[in-house]
């Protein structure tokens, strides 16, 4: 991997030391200007921008590296900055911050998940490769020509929302791309390559949009999916054979559901319980611009042999309802224990109701008996 570190520091030049002694290619400058000399000589994989203090320094280091050319992943290696800071770097284009000092064995598996994200692997023997009319661009889909610019939809975290920024630092976050690839891979039985994606639009297409809710947390996730016709009838026909030709929808809705599972377990692993409800058709508009207001999110563009799927991510904080028993609906999430009038633990907090629960509790509460939910 060709590696630039940026920094003037002891501990910068023992990470490019363990780094060249990994096996990896590794430039060492001092600040912006020998970022920019690397940058135009030669194309770099992973930019590692070293700091220990606030300053605008190092948000200057990354807009420049993202300035022009084939765009690197970008870490910031920092002891323990604040979190605004964080939040600063993130939106200058930093792809993910790293806490120092740091472990060759941790560094080398960061490494890893930078190497997992690379271009579309060839076909494993045995594939069957989909047959679609050359999707040389993003025209199909009425998207840009991808720009080599940040690669994500300007995260903002709201600073003192504690469970909001939790969950966008997680691990499940950070990964959530390779996580959804993989699991992607395996479903339909492709190599699936991913990239982030910088788009403000699209064109008609099937899309559909799942959304999970963790009640108690006060959060809302959302995935959302979206396909030109021809990929995604190419899909059902990999899967289904010939007879898949009408099933494109179908194979959407089969996606969002598996990359929602995979999110879903991932965050539980982190504490964060996430209830689901089911995928529904959405405007095809709506897959990069959700009708509601996210505070995180990201865009990204999967690649099956020639086929596109725009997959979409967010992240929101959301309040809490209290209703009474009468107001009860089907796909609300509760957000603590309901018990039965004499005591008893009548529906779990964090249970998504079904018609036949909310019947139940109407029939076991009284009708003005408040209820704290997160609604659908």
């Amino acid at each position: 991997m060709r590696i630039l570190v940026v920094a003037a520091s002891t501990e910068a030049s023992a990470v490019a030391k363990g780094l060249r002694s990994g096996g990896h290619d590794v430039w060492m400058v001092e600040d912006e200007t020998g970022a920019r000399a690397v940058r135009a000589e030669r194309p770099v994989d992973l930019a590692i921008v070293a700091t220990s203090e606030v300053s605008d320094q190092p948000l200057s280091v990354i807009r420049t590296l993202l300035a022009s050319g084939r765009r690197p992943y970008v870490l910031l290696l920092h002891p323990s900055l604040p979190d605004e800071f964080i939040v600063r770097a993130l939106e200058a284009g930093a792809d993910a911050d790293l806490k120092s000092p740091v472990t060759s064995q941790y560094l080398a598996a960061r490494l890893g998940a930078v190497e997992r994200r690379s271009a579309l692997p060839p076909h494993a023997e045995g594939q069957r490769p989909l047959s679609l009319p050359p999707a040389d661009d993003h025209a199909r889909m009425g998207l840009p020509s991808r720009m080599p610019g940040a690669a994500r939809i300007s995260p903002s975290l709201i600073p003192g929302v504690g469970p909001l920024s939790g969950a966008a630092g997680s691990t499940t976050w950070s990964t959530a791309a390779e996580q959804m690839a993989d699991a992607a891979s395996r479903f339909l039985a492709l190599p699936v390559g991913w990239d982030s994606l910088t788009a403000s639009e699209s064109a008609s297409s099937v899309a559909v949009g799942i959304v999970l809710l963790d009640a108690q947390q006060h959060l809302e996730l959302r995935i959302a999916l979206g396909a030109d016709p021809p990929s995604a009838r190419a899909l059902a026909v990999h899967l289904f054979g010939a007879d898949g030709e009408d099933l494109g929808p179908d194979v959407m809705n089969e996606l969002a559901n598996i990359l929602m599972g995979t999110l879903k377990t991932s965050f539980a692993g982190e504490g964060l319980t996430f209830t689901s409800g089911l995928p529904i058709e959405i405007p095809a508009e709506e897959v990069l611009r959700p009708s509601a207001p996210y505070q995180v999110q990201e865009a990204l563009l999967f690649t099956l042999a020639e086929a596109r799927l725009v997959v979409h991510i967010a992240l929101r904080a959301r309040a809490n309802q209290l209703v009474v028993t009468s107001g009860l609906r089907e796909g609300m999430v509760l957000a603590k224990h309901v018990f039965h009038p004499r005591g008893m633990l009548l529906v779990d907090a964090g249970t998504r109701l079904s018609q036949h629960t909310v019947e139940r509790m109407m029939a076991t509460l009284p009708g003005q008996y408040r209820i704290e939910v997160s609604t659908a």
